[in-house]
Parts: C-alpha cells; structure tokens; sequence
C-alpha cells in the first residue's frame, strides 16, 4: 500500500468523475466528490472504480530528476549516485544491508527492491519505477491516507 492520497476514476451514470480517495480501513472507503465527503465499502468502490488513479505525493529533493529520467538509465544496472543512495538507505535495513561504499543498482539491490515490493503488495519485478519510489518515500513528510475511519 502506498498510504498516500489518490484521484480514483469512478463510473456514474453520466460518465466517469474523478474522487479523492482520502482514507481506508478494512471495511470501508473515504472519498471526496466535489465537496461531498462520504464513506462506502470496498465491495462498492470496486463496482464503481475503473482501476484508474492519478497518485499524489511529493517528490523527496534526492529525486528531483531532469525530466525523462525516470524512464532513462537513472535506474538501469550499475546506476550510482545521490538517487540510487537515497533508494538504498530506504532499504535499509530490513531488505538491505547497508554497504561501505555507495550504493549502486546491482543484483543485491534489485533482489532487495523485489522484496520490499512484495511487501507492499506491488508488481515484484525488482524495478525502481514510480510506484516503488512513491512507497519507498512513504515515511518521508507528506499526504497521507487516513487508516482509521471513525
């Protein structure tokens, strides 16, 4: 889970609109449409969700990319770098061991990434993509989902 803030496309009858997923828990959903808030149970936000979000969240300073670097080599096999330390010291220490040198893309990290990934219950491909880096900034500053709806 990346307990962040999210716009969710929902199915009307008129078409789809977009809702700002502000909270969950194991029973129910927040949402806010327009300035309605209300709270629905998962089984009917997933009759009416389309799977589609837009996710919200600051990106940490060590992230600021050129834009396109996400989807250049900044990840690829043998990256280093302030980018590459901040994904690591995330790791760390749970999914990875913290090294003498800086930290670099290699087969440890991406079985590291993969491991926390299943954790998180996403894709566990070992990539360090946008919804990794957003789970991993998790317990960085933020938005963040509430977990408890009263």
């Amino acid at each position: 889970m990346l307990g962040r803030p999210a716009l969710l496309r929902m199915r009307n009858g008129d078409g789809d609109a977009w809702a700002l997923l502000l909270g969950l828990d194991a029973l129910n959903v927040r949402l806010q449409l327009g300035p309605e808030v209300f709270d629905i149970d998962r089984v009917a936000l997933e009759r009416t969700w389309t799977g589609d979000y837009l996710a919200l969240w600051p990106v940490p300073a060590a992230l600021e990319l050129a834009p396109g670097d996400l989807q250049a080599n900044a990840f690829g096999a043998g990256a280093n770098g302030p980018v590459i330390d901040w994904v690591a010291a995330h790791l760390q220490p749970r999914y990875l061991a913290a090294s003498a040198g800086p930290a670099q893309v290699d087969a440890v990290m991406r079985e590291a990434v993969r491991g926390y990934q299943r954790a998180r219950g996403l894709a566990s491909d070992g990539v360090i993509g946008p919804e990794t880096l957003m789970a991993l900034s998790s317990r960085d500053a933020g938005a963040r989902l509430l977990l408890a709806l009263e």
